[in-house]
Order: C-alpha cells, then structure tokens, then sequence
C-alpha cells in the first residue's frame, strides 16, 4: 500500500525513491509478481510455476505518484515511472499496480489524458471515493454518493470500464456496509482496507472479498519488510503459483481450508 513517494517522507505513510526501488528489488529476487487488486479479488491469478502474487496500490492519486515531462512522457522520477523502468530491466515483473484514484487525480484537472494513459498500459483504476471522506462519518446516501462520484471520475474517461475495486479512505466503512461494495451506479468485486497483514489466498475459506487487508510500506511494525521476513521463514504462509490459472492445487491436508463454490479445478496432493 503505497501513498507518496518523496525524498523527505512527512507522515508514516510515505516513503523515499529509495525505499521503494528497494522494495521492488526484494520482491522481484524472492520471486514475486505482480497483479492487479481485481486479479486478487476475484482470483484471477495468472503467473508462472514458482511465482507468488503481489498487489501494488497507489492510494490518493498524488502527484508524486505520476507526472508528465515537458515532453509528454511519464517522469522516471514520479513512482510509476520508476516502476516502468524497474521492469523493463528485471523480466516478468510487469509494470502492474492499482491506482486508487480521486477527483483531480494526480493534480489534472482534467483526468482525461491521464487515466487514459494508465489505462492503455495495463494498470487497474480503482476507487477511492471523490474527495477522499471518511465514510464512517456520513449519512448511507452520502456516503453512497461518494463511492458513485469516485467511480464515475474513471468511467468518464474509460466509458463502459467496470471499476472492480475500491479502497476505502482511512480503511472505514459506511455505516451500511454493504455499500462498499454495492450502490447505484458501482459494483466491486473487492474492498480493500488500510495496512495491517497479508491477504489469504483469494481460494481460502478465510479470505473475504469485502474486506481484503494490505500491507503497509517501509521498515516499520508491521511493514512490508516485516511481513516478507515472516512469510521467507514460513513459507507454507506463501502462495505460490502452480502455473495453471484455472488449476488450484494444495496439500490434501488443507481441503477443508478451500473456498467453496471455485470455478476452478482443484488439485489436492
């Protein structure tokens, strides 16, 4: 769960360039991959024999997170120019990440352009809400319009694009909280909150897709590097990736552990 990218981080929740190529170093030579949250929400996860999935989200679509040149071209310096050169030099790390966007993102007035651009390159456009409110605090109906409003930024620019996904401000919920997830004029598929562990496995009978936690970045309790560490000296913690996205395949000891209902083929051994 990434939020800015600066040189001086000003809250916890930042990190510097170096951190966060750092970061993509370690994962990439532990052997993981990256894709996308709606992969993970609805189990999609296509990646080759040996691989573990990791979800890349940019919450709050700030500027430090992407701008242009004076030439037009994504900046190498911005967080998603770093993650297209990062990949370019270490094969089969696509440059996947969910932006979770609100209105004005990354300081365009005009998204259009944009979320243009990220679409066509392959990234997720999630919703974080319009303006970035805490839904905790706001009558259903307002809290409803905040969630259509958020969704409606991205389908402005990508007209027919389902948005699969969001990511609640500050990880609260509406007071109904099924309008995370569903109300007029959105629908997604997964819920994400704010830092706290691993997700299970999308096949797990523990994972719930209305309420999918996410790692912090950075060094700290409970950060990325922490969680790593936990999962390289456990790794029957680790999905791991059998090569076959229409295959799941497990220990006969965990049968009773898979989700029911998988449209998928299981593979106890």
């Amino acid at each position: 769960m990434y939020h800015r990218i600066l040189k001086r981080p000003r809250s916890d929740y930042d990190t510097t360039p170096e951190a966060f190529l750092d970061e993509m170093r370690t994962l990439y030579r532990s052997g993981y991959r990256p894709i996308t949250a709606a992969d993970l929400a609805s189990g999609e996860v296509d990646l080759p024999a040996g691989t573990s999935p990791v979800v890349l989200t940019f919450d709050d679509s700030s500027r430090e997170q992407l701008w242009y040149t004076k030439r037009g071209r994504i900046s190498p310096r911005s967080a998603i120019g770093m993650l297209l050169a990062f990949s370019k030099t270490h094969p089969g790390f696509a440059p996947v990440a969910t932006m979770y966007v609100n209105r004005s993102p990354f300081g365009f007035s005009d998204p259009s352009d944009v979320l243009g651009d990220l679409y066509e390159r392959g990234f997720e456009l999630g919703n974080h809400t319009a303006d970035h409110l805490d839904l905790s605090d706001l009558a259903p109906a307002k809290a409803e319009a905040q969630l259509r409003a958020g969704a409606r930024v991205i389908t402005r620019v990508v007209p027919g694009l389902e948005v699969r996904t969001v990511a609640l401000p500050y990880g609260r919920r509406p007071k109904r909280h099924s309008l995370a997830w569903r109300g007029r004029g959105y629908s997604h598929e997964g819920v994400f909150l704010v830092g706290s562990e691993p997700a299970p496995s999308p096949y797990s009978s523990s994972f719930d897709p209305h309420g999918i936690p996410r790692i912090r970045t950075g060094a700290g309790a409970y950060g990325a590097r922490f969680w790593l560490r936990v999962i390289g000296e456990d790794p029957a913690r680790r999905f791991v990736s059998d090569g076959d996205p229409a295959v799941v395949s497990f220990p006969k000891r965990l049968v009773g552990l898979v989700r029911k209902g998988l449209d998928v083929t299981l593979n106890p051994y």
